[in-house]
């Protein structure tokens, strides 16, 4: 049995919906994402500015429109967390839960953040290096951008991540 609705029942319809939501909609951005999984990494203050400084440099890059909001937010955890403590593995097993990326996964996304991040400091578009390089976000851009050594492919590999 086929049941038909009018224009008219449609858009009343779409009506109730968008009033309900009261016309908040929006298409989830990386920010979206990050802002759960820093809670999870429990790192230090300036984690969540660096993150979200990476995930910004990831909208001045063309090429990085192939990845999902939810992967740029995992690779710039992951490489925030790289860069404040590069001894350590940036990736734990609560992260890949979390997340639901395994750091093999997140290699592709990472070196072209990773990219963007080191040669963030020459580039002519500064809006987003000034943003965070101002006291309310701990001068992250300032800090770290040239601090940054080349990522161990040992980190994308698929041993056993640490527990935290």
């Amino acid at each position: 049995m086929e049941e038909n609705y009018t224009k008219e029942e449609a858009l009343q319809m779409e009506s109730q919906v968008l009033s309900l939501l009261n016309f908040e909609l929006t298409a989830p951005t990386p920010r979206c994402f990050l802002s759960g999984l820093v809670d999870v990494a429990r790192g230090p203050p300036q984690l969540e500015f660096l993150a979200d400084f990476i995930a910004e440099l990831s909208l001045l890059e063309y090429h990085m429109l192939q990845y999902p909001p939810s992967m740029i937010a995992a690779s710039s955890l992951f490489l925030a967390r790289f860069v404040l403590r590069p001894k350590e593995h940036p990736w734990t097993r609560r992260l890949a839960d979390h997340s639901f990326y395994q750091p093999c996964e997140l290699s592709e996304c990472v070196k072209d953040l990773f990219w963007a991040f080191v040669f963030s400091s020459g580039s002519r578009l500064t809006a987003i290096r000034d943003k965070y390089s101002k006291p309310e976000r701990m001068f992250v851009a300032a800090k770290y951008f040239c601090s940054a050594p080349a990522i161990p492919e040992r980190y994308f590999s698929r041993h056993p991540l640490p527990l935290r």
